[in-house]
């Protein structure tokens, strides 16, 4: 009767050891997850597109994994990193960059009295 008892201790002790360890690795990994689940999409979507380059290549799955890494990189990689510095150079006040024009904010009209053509008119 003790062996079953020592033996439930220890399983129950072995089960929240693991838990504890998969929560741990959860937690260190939690800056990393939105990363991994964007690689996963990745990955997942363009795996048909892996194949048929792959069969166009003769076989050579290396040489696929280089022209589809490639072509991420050109397709998916380059035009987000153009739009995250456009946005980061663009979206600072105060500082004169040329932006495109429909990355411009606008800067909202001194407060005064409008005439109907739209100009400003002084007061007095």
């Amino acid at each position: 009767m003790k062996d079953r008892s020592s033996d439930l201790v220890r399983n129950v002790l072995g089960v929240l050891f693991v838990g504890a360890m998969i929560a741990a690795s959860l937690w260190i990994l939690r800056p990393f997850l939105p990363a991994l689940i964007w690689a996963t999409l990745l990955v997942v979507a363009t795996w048909p597109l892996m194949l048929a380059v792959q069969q166009r290549l003769l076989g050579r799955r290396g040489l696929a994994v280089v022209v589809m890494t490639a072509a991420l990189l050109l397709v998916v990689i380059i035009p987000v990193a153009l739009v995250v510095t456009t946005r980061r150079q663009c979206g600072r006040p105060r500082r004169e960059i040329a932006c495109p024009v429909a990355v411009k904010r606008a800067r909202p009209a001194p407060l005064g009295r409008q005439s109907a053509a739209g100009r400003q008119q002084d007061r007095g």
